[in-house]
């Protein structure tokens, strides 16, 4: 499950969902007998579910705001757009639950290069390069649109070595595109 979520409407769903059972319980009431631990089961299992929901956000929240802080500390200690690029990536690793590789790739004519890696940065070749249309991050080049690919390592456009021999199970890639123009992929 995805950790992007809005409080609100995750609260709004789980008192829907109490309504609809405990009007689901009125209307068989005659037929169904009703135990009074039943409905206090449900309702907290119902406040426990929003007692999570409540959590969670507080605590993506929290990861989101330490993120902005590190990103705006990574642009001041940097000392080039490489570098740069590297820290932004260290720091989506570190506020991003369940991902744990990073890559960005900088188009230069018809080829993407990779320019700044975090995770399984020590097995990728910086300066690698792959064409526009070849392979998962030259397809999202070309097609302008993001992709994701589940048992990647399997899959025929995850052409990277290191993606195989990890057996990365899943990718996700989107295009960086400046005034309509694909300048990278990330």
């Amino acid at each position: 499950s995805s950790d992007l979520f809005d409080i609100t409407t995750s609260v709004r769903e789980l008192s829907l969902l109490r309504d609809a059972a405990l009007s689901a319980w009125e209307y068989h009431a005659g037929v169904y007998p009703i135990a009074m631990g039943d409905l206090r089961a449900l309702n907290l299992a119902i406040d426990r579910a929003i007692a999570v929901s409540a959590s969670r956000y507080t605590q993506v929240h929290a990861r989101t705001l330490a993120g902005i802080d590190r990103i705006s500390t990574a642009s001041f200690e940097s000392s080039d757009l490489e570098d740069l690029m590297r820290r932004l990536l260290v720091v989506f690793l570190e506020t991003t639950p369940g991902v744990d590789t990073a890559a960005i790739l900088l188009a230069d004519g018809d080829r993407l290069y990779v320019r700044a890696t975090a995770g399984l940065e020590a097995q990728l070749d910086r300066g690698e390069s792959i064409a526009f249309g070849e392979g998962f991050a030259g397809t999202i080049a070309a097609q302008r649109a993001p992709m994701q690919l589940r048992n990647a390592y399997q899959d025929p456009l995850a052409t990277n070595a290191v993606i195989r021999s990890n057996k990365v199970l899943a990718l996700y890639g989107v295009p960086l595109i400046q005034d309509s123009r694909v300048i990278g992929v990330a």
